[in-house]
């Protein structure tokens, strides 16, 4: 299967335009193409196939970031990554070092896990608005359940990672393209009591330290409670708003 895989990225994958990568509907065809292999290659073996599969796009993103002096090419050379990431939901791959270095591999090159974590606080269509590219997966539940794998790998791993402000647990990285707030002040802000959830069980972390430039996850959320009831004071508050100031509140020492 290596042989395969090594011919996919050498010969074929190597010689496709640029761009090839940058529609969500191309790197899914992509990914199916990948999964076709490791079924028809990996026997009864799927959790290894997958295993070589994505080690094997991490070589590709690799190899053409050496050859260019450490520098990303991003186009399908950054791309790639994503086509990695689904391969690891879709096959549920357990092997948490080669999650792990795809996480890494993603920071080195964005310093932020924002296309990870937006879909599931914000739906699969924000992001194309917001940044101009569609999440990878194909629902919101899905990119919930995306965001959950991810965070369990990271989890297992202690991975930490160099942001501005200090060394960050992966559920703490901020989200470059939306004021640098961690995933946990976005998710209060949008009133998505179910990532909250999700993310206050991964550690996120509620009141930052005082050296932090970050500031409680409870003010956006209360700048928005604020915002509705000036808009709308007839309105009660919506019930998803009140569940995540319960949520926030109860993280509080």
């Amino acid at each position: 299967m290596d042989v395969i895989l090594d011919c996919i990225f050498d010969q074929v994958f190597s010689r496709l335009d640029r761009g090839c990568l940058l529609a969500r509907y191309k790197r899914r065809q992509f990914t199916d193409y990948l999964s076709t292999v490791i079924r028809g290659s990996a026997g009864d073996d799927t959790e290894g196939g997958c295993e070589r599969a994505v080690q094997a796009a991490l070589r590709f993103h690799q190899t053409s970031k050496e050859e260019n002096g450490g520098i990303c090419l991003l186009g399908k050379y950054h791309n790639v990554l994503y086509v990695a990431a689904t391969l690891c939901y879709d096959w549920q791959l357990q092997d948490t070092p080669t999650v792990s270095r795809l996480l890494q591999d993603i920071f080195a090159c964005e310093h932020t896990f924002e296309r990870l974590f937006v879909g599931a606080i914000l739906g699969t269509k924000v992001t194309h608005l917001i940044s101009g590219w569609k999440s990878d997966f194909r629902t919101r539940e899905e990119c919930v359940l995306a965001v959950q794998y991810f965070l369990e790998h990271a989890t297992r791993a202690n991975l930490q990672f160099e942001c501005p402000a200090g060394s960050r647990n992966f559920v703490d990285v901020p989200m470059e393209s939306y004021g640098r707030a961690t995933p946990l002040r976005v998710a209060a802000q949008a009133g998505q009591a179910d990532v909250l959830q999700i993310l206050l069980h991964y550690g996120a972390t509620v009141t930052p330290q005082p050296s932090s430039i970050d500031t409680c996850a409870l003010q956006p959320l209360l700048h928005r409670m604020n915002d509705l009831c000036h808009d709308q004071p007839e309105e009660n508050i919506a019930k998803e708003y009140i569940n995540c100031m319960n949520l926030l509140l109860r993280e509080l020492p």
